[in-house]
């Protein structure tokens, strides 16, 4: 036993051999006795050393009554030692926390740059995305700025667009698991503003590259440009909600899509998002990668069709006359 101990229990040195401590935990008078002598002294010791971590506060957590014992709730005016840190420096201002208190900024702000993002906290971040993304955007008819576009048409599409998006829907339905089922009409939801808030940035950035809007009947016209766009938006709603059963590759056989097609539409759609969550980004890239290995190269790929036709192009006697020209 050290000499510390020894003053503090009020021991004596046994003569001619080590120190002892005979009767000491005897009864539970004694132990009380003892107990009582040492939180006093290490009381002291906190004070005198001024140290910021006081251990009495474990001491306390084990023997708090259980959460069973009490009915399954803790009881009434129990805090953690954090809590009691804390308000303990609420009232004298100048102690110091056991733990530190949690940063008020969230965690995708620049103060948490440094931190890596788990699965969870990515996919909180996603849903609160996409919830103000898509706030005040309508689902069922596109917003003025977009009837604006429609406008440059000969006819407007807004009909079989709406019609599109409905079957699109419908297979969603039919494909849906049965945990997924009542969950699936929201998410469509969300997929259709998403879908005419993406659309709207996708002529509006056409608009700027073209310094024109003739482009926008072609574009609009064009029914694999937006089902893969809306294959997307529907992409971001199941990966944000983490629906395994409906996410790529399942949504491309859902929505009778090909790998290429969908690839295509990918790039555009996060550049066209600044505010895209990091989450996002690094599940679209996984995509493109896996089309890019090995899907957009199967023999029913529409890539193949597409590289035969420029090989053609290149080997027509326009391009030719071009290149002993150029030459």
């Amino acid at each position: 036993v050290s000499a510390d101990l020894r003053a503090t229990l009020g021991l004596q040195q046994a003569a001619g051999g080590p120190s002892s401590a005979p009767g000491l935990l005897r009864d539970a008078a004694s132990l009380r006795k003892a107990r009582e002598a040492v939180d006093a002294r290490y009381a002291k010791l906190v004070v005198e050393t001024k140290q910021p971590l006081d251990d009495r506060a474990l001491s306390s957590i084990a023997s708090l009554p259980s959460a069973s014992a009490a009915g399954g709730a803790m009881p009434r005016g129990v805090t953690s030692p954090c809590r009691s840190s804390s308000a303990a420096c609420a009232r004298s201002g100048n102690a110091v926390l056991m733990t530190p208190l949690r940063d008020p900024n969230p965690p995708s702000s620049p103060a948490h740059s440094h931190l890596m993002a788990t699965p969870m906290s990515g996919q909180l971040e996603c849903v609160g995305w996409l919830r103000a993304a898509v706030r005040g955007v309508p689902a069922e008819e596109a917003s003025e700025a977009l009837a604006g576009y429609f406008a440059h048409c000969s006819a407007s599409p807004a009909e079989a667009i709406e019609q599109r998006l409905d079957g699109l829907c419908d297979k969603l339905r039919a494909a849906a698991g049965e945990y997924e089922a009542e969950e699936i009409d929201e998410q469509c939801v969300l997929g259709r503003r998403l879908y005419h808030k993406m659309l709207l940035a996708f002529l509006e950035s056409e608009e700027r590259r073209l310094q024109h809007g003739h482009f926008v009947e072609t574009l609009l016209s064009q029914g694999i440009f937006h089902s893969s766009l809306f294959a997307c938006c529907m992409e971001c709603v199941f990966a944000s909600y983490c629906m395994q059963s409906s996410v790529f590759p399942q949504i491309m056989h859902t929505l009778d899509l090909s790998p290429f097609d969908l690839y295509k539409v990918i790039d555009p759609f996060v550049k066209h998002e600044p505010s895209l969550p990091q989450y996002l980004r690094v599940h679209f890239r996984e995509v493109e990668v896996k089309i890019l290995e090995h899907m957009a190269w199967a023999l029913e790929s529409p890539l193949h069709a597409q590289l035969r036709e420029y090989d053609a192009l290149l080997a027509s006697p326009e391009a030719a006359g071009g290149g002993a020209r150029a030459a």
